[in-house]
């Protein structure tokens, strides 16, 4: 049997400002300092633990930058002429010796030949029967690649925190880098509540029903900055089956969804005060106001809003910072400067979290309704005004955190 709800609605009080949020999200959990070895293509995207370097010097032997043909330099020049002696193709062995006044015929990338140290490229020769006239003369080295001019063995390839993005694999593996040691990815628990949440595709709907676009959308968010991410199914409002879900997971982070307000049955901060240790409710901010940091245990607790466009500002801002404080995440979104297009009104005393759109360097506001899932799909990103900032001019230069 459940708990009973709420039995009254019992408003918030004095709203404590965002800063103070962004403070206690510092002091939230410790760093991750779990490594493991993982092969090279499973940690893309993660963060290293351990510096990499190669085993071998790439490239491995002297070698053609260009399709061409393989000279002594000193052979070359004006209109000299050259006697073909053979060829080589990217992967064989340059064995054949070159007599003076000869050349031979080299695809780019092969090992150049003994005895030649420069690349006519074709397209500055001539053929003529057996022989290769070539335009102009060519110094040693040119069109040439010399053994280590890319990577050294023992030379460093990343570094200890460095994140594995796919250029980073390409030089491990061509450093012959075959597995490497990553930290433990932070694993966030998503816990949506609320008894009008409906899972996707069980429709139809009834009147005050709602899709759980919510979860989708943080399941998108926290996998896509390198989170192994779960979910419990929708947790109807009652107390028991709530405090299951948030004591029995192994997760680093707990996000709930909805059930943070004032209502009857908004029942997320009783149980996780029951449970736990309530660090923060209510905000002075806008949207978000029913935001709940806590932890429960080892573990940290986000609670969003259940609004779709409270839930993800607020998860940008805070449950995403976060998990990247803990999961040693680089922050890979980007920011730009922009230009406010019309003037904005700010909610007095709190700080702002504005959706916009970009129209080229100008900055315009999509926000209409806390409940809106347009506010943020039609947006670019978002503005940060500060709780003192009640209005916002028309020109007013801005930064724009992208999505």
């Amino acid at each position: 049997m459940s708990a009973p709800e709420r039995p009254q609605m019992r408003p918030f009080g004095d709203l404590a400002p965002f800063s103070e949020a962004r403070r206690i999200l510092a002091q939230l959990g410790s760093p991750i300092d779990e490594a493991k070895r993982v092969s090279l293509v499973e940690a893309e995207g993660r963060m290293l633990a351990a510096a990499v370097h190669s085993s071998v010097d790439v490239p491995n032997a002297d070698r053609a930058a260009m399709d061409g043909f393989a000279a002594r330099a000193e052979d070359t020049g004006e209109k000299k002429r050259l006697r073909l002696m053979g060829r080589v193709a990217a992967g064989q062995d340059a064995q054949q010796a070159l007599d003076v006044g000869g050349c031979i015929e080299i695809a780019t990338g092969a090992p150049l030949p003994p005895g030649t140290d420069c690349v006519v490229p074709v397209e500055h020769t001539v053929t003529d029967g057996e022989d290769i006239i070539i335009e102009a003369p060519f110094v040693s080295g040119q069109h040439v690649s010399h053994r280590g001019d890319d990577l050294h063995a023992q030379g460093l390839l990343a570094a200890a925190g460095a994140r594995l993005h796919p250029s980073l694999v390409a030089a491990c593996a061509a450093g012959g880098v075959t597995a490497v040691d990553v930290w433990r990815r932070p694993r966030v628990l998503i816990v949506p509540t609320g008894d009008e949440v409906v899972p996707l595709g069980a429709g139809p709907l009834r009147p005050g029903q709602v899709f759980d676009s919510n979860a989708a959308a943080l399941e998108t968010l926290f996998g896509s900055v390198g989170c192994a991410v779960s979910r419990t199914p929708i947790i109807r409002d009652e107390r028991d089956r709530l405090e299951a879900a948030l004591t029995q997971t192994d997760a680093d982070v707990i996000v709930t969804i909805g059930g943070t307000s004032v209502g009857r049955r908004d029942l997320v901060s009783d149980v996780v005060a029951d449970i736990g240790e309530v660090q923060l409710h209510g905000v002075a901010v806008r949207p978000g106001k029913p935001l709940l940091l806590a932890t429960i245990g080892s573990r940290s607790l986000v609670g969003l809003p259940g609004f779709p466009t409270s839930c993800l500002m607020m998860a940008y801002v805070t449950a995403l910072p976060l998990l990247q404080r803990l999961g040693s995440l680089t922050n890979t979104r980007a920011s730009s400067m922009a230009t406010l297009g019309v003037d904005v009104a700010s909610p007095p005393g709190k700080t702002h979290f504005l959706p916009v759109r970009l129209d080229g360097t100008t900055a315009m506001p999509t926000f209409t309704f806390s409940s809106a899932v347009s506010s943020m799909a039609h947006a670019d990103g978002w503005i940060e005004l500060a709780a003192d900032a009640e209005v916002v001019v028309q020109g007013t230069a801005v930064s724009v955190s992208h999505y």
